[in-house]
């Protein structure tokens, strides 16, 4: 795309809103690109549901999706554009940066000119152009995949504070502490809900791709791992992951994990932007995990890039030749 883009006479001369209305017209016109219909979420304003997964879609979130079907959430396309505008950039076709506004959900994202970021400013002494989006966007793009696959009631009106808007209702990522916290404290709250989480296990323990409307503990561990990561390098409403990442890692059966990431919570100064029911239920989690401390294998640091920068990286799978038929 960035190099039909230049050859339709995109380049450094070009004004930068000149460019931008090209750029636009391209993805949003000539290719299609779009927002779900009903806006990237359509979760109901105002209530509790079992299972976050049946109101959204996580394809909305995969690349591997948004590209071929033209369809995903404005953060996703966000990372779109920006990468399009890097190639533009690293090619020498344009000369300024922009940051991709995705504080819609019912829009595509829009282009923001970074002022006094030039090409120069931006590459690298290998010629490589450093990346201008934000760590936000992705980590809208992990908030559309927490959800789908969080396996527990997710209340959508403790998600006012963090993450994009639609019809006046905010829809961040903090919404599900409260129902896996009950869950790890009490069970399942009917035997519906647990019906249909049992069904995505079984399913999962035999390498299903599960339904999202069961949720899925393994992806829903990731997306709020990688969202705790990006908490370190500012990424907005991320604050409480650590809470939440300790509470799956609890149903996961990782207790001496689930204790010292939820100690490090308690002693950021994140744990004072809980309220009143959310900061009782992490209280009684830690009270639970307390008293398993003797008989817990705690890691010897919480979750951190530095950390992750310290582990070995995972085995190279080397797959076998094609056997011809």
């Amino acid at each position: 795309m960035a190099a039909a883009l230049a050859a339709r006479g995109v380049g450094p001369a070009s004004l930068p809103e000149e460019v931008l209305d090209v750029v636009g017209g391209v993805l949003f016109g000539q290719h299609g690109f779009r927002v779900p219909f009903d806006g990237a979420s359509a979760l109901p304003g105002a209530a509790v549901v079992d299972h976050p997964g049946a109101w959204e879609k996580a394809s909305w979130c995969y690349l591997s999706d948004v590209l071929p079907r033209k369809v995903g959430a404005p953060a996703a396309l966000a990372v779109i554009y920006g990468d399009v505008m890097r190639a533009l950039l690293q090619a020498g076709a344009v000369d300024f940066a922009v940051r991709l506004d995705a504080a819609s959900y019912a829009s595509v994202p829009r282009p923001v000119v970074l002022p006094g970021l030039t090409r120069a400013a931006l590459l690298d002494e290998g010629g490589r152009v450093l990346n201008t989006n934000s760590a936000d966007a992705l980590a809208e793009v992990l908030r559309g995949l927490k959800r789908p696959f969080w396996p527990f009631p997710w209340d959508v009106t403790a998600d006012a504070a963090p993450g994009l808007e639609a019809g006046g209702l905010g829809y961040g990522s903090r919404g599900g502490f409260a129902g896996a916290a009950r869950a790890a404290l009490e069970g399942e709250r009917d035997a519906t809900a647990e019906a249909i989480s049992r069904f995505a296990q079984y399913r999962l323990e035999r390498g299903i791709f599960t339904s999202t409307n069961g949720g899925d503990l393994r992806r829903a561990l990731l997306a709020t791992e990688r969202l705790v990561l990006l908490g370190e390098v500012g990424a907005s409403g991320t604050g409480l992951e650590r809470r939440d990442y300790a509470a799956l890692l609890m149903h996961a059966g990782r207790l001496g994990e689930a204790r010292c990431e939820l100690r490090a919570f308690r002693e950021s100064g994140h744990a004072g932007g809980q309220g009143a029911e959310e900061r009782g239920l992490c209280d009684r989690l830690w009270g639970v995990l307390e008293g398993l401390r003797g008989d817990l294998e705690e890691p010897d640091e919480p979750l951190s890039v530095a950390r992750q920068w310290r582990e070995d990286p995972p085995p190279v799978v080397v797959l076998p030749e094609a056997i011809p038929w």
